[in-house]
């Protein structure tokens, strides 16, 4: 497990035992998230931020993490308007990711939009998405914006590609189309 937010964990923890509501309007958080990534056991005990309505994560991952450990600080934002991620997808050779979480059940209220930058059609983002759509009382749209979003300086050969990945994702995003609840839109860019 390799995650580069740690500092961020032991920060919360001490803002929880101080307060137990916060004022934060605006939460954008970066991490690496490799090598099966399975839960953060830190976050599950989170203050909650009564008035968080905009929580954007960017996401360095492989395809054997899981975003969903990030469901409980989702989860403890209950006025939260607009998610999204952007995800910075690493392919290693040889690896195949698959779900391994069952996704919960946690219903937001307020949750209206989110976004999914740098979809690519695995289980990284599928399970995510799933998430949000199961969810999402009052979902209204989602955007998935299925392009590259290049890691490295120098292109590798497991990286994405621009046409048959690409088509990938869209096609994945597009089989998610099917299970929208009524009057949720969904934008594939």
């Amino acid at each position: 497990m390799m995650m580069r937010i740690i500092s961020m964990r032991k920060r919360t923890r001490s803002i929880s035992k101080r307060k137990k509501k916060h004022k934060l309007k605006t939460l954008s958080l970066g991490m690496e998230m490799t090598r099966g990534q399975k839960g953060n056991s830190g976050f599950r005990k989170l203050p909650e931020f009564t008035k968080l309505k905009f929580l954007t994560l960017q996401v360095l991952a492989d395809q054997t993490a899981s975003i969903l450990c990030w469901t409980p600080l989702i989860y403890a934002s209950p006025v939260l308007h607009k998610f999204k991620l952007q995800l910075q997808y690493v392919k290693p050779l040889g690896v195949e990711g698959k779900s391994r979480r069952k996704i919960p059940n946690r219903p937001h209220q307020c949750l209206k939009e989110v976004e999914l930058a740098g979809f690519v059609g695995y289980f990284i983002d599928l399970e995510l998405a799933h998430y949000f759509i199961k969810n999402a009382v009052m979902l209204e749209k989602i955007t998935i914006e299925s392009h590259s979003t290049r890691v490295l300086s120098r292109p590798r050969p497991w990286m994405f590609n621009e046409t048959k990945e690409k088509q990938y994702a869209k096609e994945q995003a597009m089989q998610l189309q099917k299970i929208l609840p009524a009057g949720v839109k969904m934008e594939i860019i």
